[in-house]
């Protein structure tokens, strides 16, 4: 998960907060590991619901338990090794896994707009399909600029 302060938190609308939402205006997050964040659309409600994940299983046990509900988008943040420290972010059109890898190499991504498949520390590789397709992203129409 990531980790927050009490000082970050903004003030949110009472019907949230009597939902048991929480708000945060920032969130420090280790740089150790690739972060995803999701949104998701779940088939029971109209509300969008949104996750960071750092753990490559966890988003792996997510994206095949989703049953029917739709990943609306999936962004994958790396850190970056420059001086400023800044960070990396793929979008994800698709997520591959093949669970028969270790931890940290078992997935594989199509970035968007890219049309062959990239590993886990997003290389491109060879392989026209990496185990199991675990999730394909819904594509919301671009909007003119």
């Amino acid at each position: 998960m990531f980790l927050t302060f009490d000082g970050l938190e903004g003030r949110i609308p009472t019907q949230a907060r009597d939902a048991g939402f929480q708000y945060w205006n920032a969130a420090v997050l280790p740089k150790a590991v690739p972060w995803y964040l999701l949104n998701i659309r779940r088939r029971t409600s109209t509300r969008q619901e949104t996750v960071f994940v750092a753990c490559e299983s966890m988003l792996a046990e997510m994206l095949s338990d989703l049953e029917g509900d739709t990943v609306m988008s999936l962004m994958r943040f790396d850190s970056d090794d420059t001086p400023a420290n800044d960070w990396k972010i793929a979008r994800v059109e698709e997520v591959w896994c093949d669970w028969m890898l270790p931890e940290g190499e078992r997935l594989s991504f199509k970035l968007q707009g890219e049309a062959t498949l990239r590993d886990s520390r997003l290389q491109p590789t060879t392989a026209t399909a990496r185990g199991w397709m675990l999730t394909k992203i819904a594509q919301a129409p671009l909007l003119a600029a």
